[in-house]
C-alpha cells in the first residue's frame, strides 16, 4: 500500500474513531487495482494501457493508476463508471464457479458500458457468447462473495476490521 493511500485510510480511521474494513477489490500487495492498468483508457481508447504511479486516484480503498492526469481526473469525477465490475475479479469465475479469481486486465471487454476483467482471453470469448446472462449472474454472485470476504476479515480482526497501516 502506498504511503498516500495509507495516509488517506489513517485520516479516515482517526476522524471516525475506528478502523474501516476494505472493500472487496482485487489489488496487488501495494493496494494497486487493475495491476496498474488505466481503467479510463479502456473506454476512451478501447485498449489496455499501463498507468503510471505518478497519476493516481483512490476508490474503495484501492489505488488506481492512469496513463495521464486527465484520466485520473475523469476517474475521480465518476469512479463507479470506470471501476471494473466484480471488483476486478474474473467475471466468468464469478458467474460460473461463484468464486473470486483475480482478473487479468489484458483480458477484458466492455459490455453495456461496464468494464469486465477475465482470467484469460478464452473466458472473454465465452462471456461474449452469452454476455447479458453471464454479466447478470456475475454481478449477482459477486455481492455475496464480497460479503463473505468482508465477514472473514471482520472475524479475523474484530468488529472494526483489519488495521490499515
Amino acid at each position: 500500500m502506498t504511503e498516500r493511500l495509507k495516509k488517506v485510510a489513517e485520516t479516515t480511521v482517526n476522524a471516525l474513531g475506528y478502523t474501516l474494513r476494505p472493500h472487496c477489490t482485487c489489488v496487488d500487495e501495494h493496494g494497486v487495482a487493475a495491476q496498474g492498468y488505466d481503467v479510463v483508457a479502456y473506454y476512451d481508447e478501447h485498449a489496455a494501457f499501463q498507468g503510471r504511479e505518478s497519476d493516481t486516484a483512490e476508490f474503495n480503498y484501492a489505488l488506481y493508476w492512469f496513463k495521464n492526469g486527465g484520466n485520473a481526473i475523469k476517474f475521480t469525477a465518476s469512479p463507479g463508471l470506470y471501476a471494473p465490475m466484480c471488483g476486478g475479479y474474473c467475471a466468468m469465475a464469478c458467474a460460473e464457479k461463484n468464486q473470486l479469481v483475480p482478473g487479468d486486465p489484458r483480458a477484458w471487454c466492455i459490455h453495456q458500458k461496464k468494464l469486465y476483467f477475465f482470467a484469460n482471453k478464452d473466458d472473454v470469448k465465452r462471456f461474449l457468447e452469452n454476455a447479458d446472462e453471464l454479466a447478470a449472474q456475475a454481478e449477482k454472485n459477486f455481492v455475496p462473495l464480497a460479503k463473505q470476504v468482508d465477514k472473514r476479515m471482520h472475524g479475523m480482526h474484530g468488529p472494526a476490521g483489519p488495521k490499515m497501516g
